[in-house]
Parts: C-alpha cells; sequence; structure tokens
C-alpha cells in the first residue's frame, strides 16, 4: 500500500475514533461547561515555496465546523499565484489544544499546465488569538505531494459564529 493511501487511512481512522469523542465532550459542554464557537470561515494570505527559488503568493478561504470543544472537519481552496500556478482544495480534520490547532488534510493539487489532478497530504499548526468573535493565527503547513514537500506559511483571519 502506498505511504499517501495509509497516510489517508490513518486519517479516516482519526476521524472515526474522534467522532466518538466528541460526542462524549459535547455532552459534558450541555451541562454547564462553557461554549465554544462551532462555525469558523477564514481567509488566508500567505507565501507557498517549492524549492529556493520558486515562491508564489498563496491565497485561500476555508471553512470548518467544531464538533466538539477539540476536533472540527472542515473544506479549504487555496490558490497559489507566481512562479507556481495551481489550485488546491483540502479537507482538514482538525485537534484544537487551547490556542493551537494541529490539522491533517487530504486534498487534491491542479496546476494551471496540467488537466491531472494529483494527491496530497496537508499537515498544518497554527496559533490563534482570539479577540471578540475574530482570530487572527499564524500558519505554516506542510505539503506531500508526488514524492515532493511543499511549504506554505502565512496569516489566517477568521470569524466564528
Amino acid at each position: 500500500m502506498s505511504s499517501n493511501r495509509m497516510v489517508v487511512l490513518a486519517m479516516l481512522l482519526f476521524l472515526v475514533s474522534s467522532i466518538g469523542q466528541a460526542a462524549e465532550e459535547s455532552s459534558h459542554s450541555e451541562h454547564g461547561e462553557a461554549e465554544h464557537h462551532k462555525n469558523r470561515v477564514a481567509g488566508f494570505i500567505g507565501i507557498t515555496g517549492e524549492d529556493r527559488r520558486e515562491r508564489a503568493l498563496t491565497l485561500a478561504v476555508d471553512y470548518s465546523r467544531m464538533l466538539s470543544p477539540s476536533f472540527g472537519i472542515g473544506i479549504g481552496i487555496e490558490r497559489a499565484l507566481g512562479d507556481l500556478d495551481f489550485t488546491v482544495l483540502t479537507i482538514p480534520v482538525s485537534y484544537k489544544l487551547n490556542e493551537w490547532k494541529f490539522f491533517v488534510a487530504p486534498g487534491l493539487e491542479n496546476a494551471d499546465d496540467s488537466d491531472e489532478n494529483e494527491f496530497l497530504t496537508r499537515v498544518g499548526i497554527e496559533y490563534g488569538f482570539e479577540m471578540d468573535g475574530y482570530e487572527i493565527a499564524p500558519v505554516f503547513m506542510l505539503d506531500f505531494i508526488d514524492g515532493d514537500v511543499v511549504v506554505i506559511g502565512g496569516v489566517a483571519i477568521a470569524l466564528f459564529f
């Protein structure tokens, strides 16, 4: 089995096991614990670098739904412009620990010069500074795609509802 398929299988197992944990945590919040933000929409601006010379301005938007105070799932679309021209669609599964959020996302990349989609696995981390229903979060991500590693860094600005 390829390493990408193993990663996807591990993510699916993680998601299935987290649903039970999420249900348990949500029942705790119904009994008087602090309420958490369930929906988040974020815009992202950053830089994508494939090697030392190739860089791209990266713009993205994503939505996530928190299943519990700790676990969430979402969808994101990203566009890299510049030396690298491609679009990425991901489905992140996240774990939130206080202000830190860790996520893993299977996804597809479509380069402008290709009609084919390539499978990727994204891992990332962010640290959120929350204020009045908004959040500003520095974000660092790595995409593993076809034996290459792509580095993405930037800032997300999010709205909770």
